[in-house]
């Protein structure tokens, strides 16, 4: 039994570095985006800034879920605290739906309703942006792969914290890719609906996400 409590509590350690590496892709990625959104003024990069700044408050309550799912058992809770995972999980994923999500569709109908203009200036800020997000994703992207690969395969993404981050992780990959396919595109043809779709199916691809992790959590 102490052997597998070692077990147990090695792999929590090696999936708070794992979520710690995410916070800290998504907190400079966040910044990074947000500038370059204001500078581009590109609805697409707005959509990934608000993505990023969910993300960034989901990890902080992955690592509350790791930390207090640990508790031992007392009194009030005898089979011990390890449910809160599902729990924080859960608001993990209400997270990416409200902050992600929601703020995607806004950016998106503000493009169609209004339209917008970049400089080329605000092309190159835009495009180097996202180049940089993406390969910091990737590799926080690959870091998790690595974790579930080591822990056995797919048996791994039982842990409700563990697949919150391989999902985020996958999903920031995509997002990414859809806002510079969206940007190339606008700067391409001068039409502002190719960004304003990338939000739209930036936010769609987030919500599926939150209703996935809901579920599961649940």
């Amino acid at each position: 039994m102490r052997a597998r409590e070692r077990r147990s509590r090695a792999s929590d350690r090696r999936t708070r570095v794992t979520v710690l590496v995410a916070l800290g892709a998504n907190l400079l990625i966040a910044v990074a985006k947000a500038v370059g959104g204001v500078i581009s003024g590109s609805p697409a990069l707005l959509s990934e800034a608000a993505h990023s700044v969910a993300d960034s408050f989901n990890e902080v309550f992955l690592l509350a879920a790791l930390r207090r799912s640990r508790r031992p058992a007392d009194a009030r809770h005898p089979f011990g605290y390890g449910k809160e995972r599902f729990f924080w999980s859960l608001l993990a994923a209400v997270g990416i739906f409200v902050m992600g999500g929601c703020f995607s569709f806004f950016q998106g109908f503000e493009a169609l309703r209004q339209g917008t203009r970049e400089t080329s200036r605000g092309y190159v800020v835009g495009l180097i942006v996202l180049g940089v997000a993406l390969l910091a994703e990737g590799g926080s992207l690959l870091r998790a792969l690595y974790q579930v690969r080591a822990r056995g395969g797919r048996a791994a993404l039982r842990d409700p914290a563990l697949r919150t981050v391989v999902a985020e992780d996958g999903t920031a990959v995509l997002g990414v890719s859809l806002a510079i396919a969206g940007m190339a595109l606008h700067m391409a043809t001068g039409q502002v609906a190719w960004e304003a779709s990338a939000s739209l199916a930036i936010g769609v691809l987030l919500v599926y996400v939150a209703y996935r992790l809901g579920r599961e959590a649940r």
